[in-house]
């Protein structure tokens, strides 16, 4: 029975030391934000892109990095920038 005993704790230390870090919630980009919070926190937006374009292959698919460019879309989208064509002198 002590064999048995033994074998099964040995089993369950092979076990738990396989699947450690298996189930890791914590993202790489720091905690999980919201496509809002991006919006309002530009400066940790950027930084967090900065750091999902430089890793592209092991962050591109993190909640952080989707949000973060969902956030940089709508904070670019639709804003229209002053566009000049020519100069003051050339009219009238």
């Amino acid at each position: 029975m002590k064999i048995s005993f033994a074998r099964n704790i040995a089993l369950a230390t092979i076990v738990s030391a396989t699947l450690t870090g298996c189930f890791d919630d914590a993202q790489p980009t720091g905690p999980a934000h919201d496509v809002d919070w991006f919006l309002a926190n530009q400066d940790e937006r950027n930084e967090v892109l900065k750091q999902c374009r430089n890793n592209p292959g092991k962050l591109a698919e993190t909640s952080n990095c989707i949000n973060a460019e969902k956030a940089a879309e709508r904070d670019t989208s639709g804003s229209l920038r002053n566009i000049t064509f020519g100069s003051s002198e050339d009219e009238g």
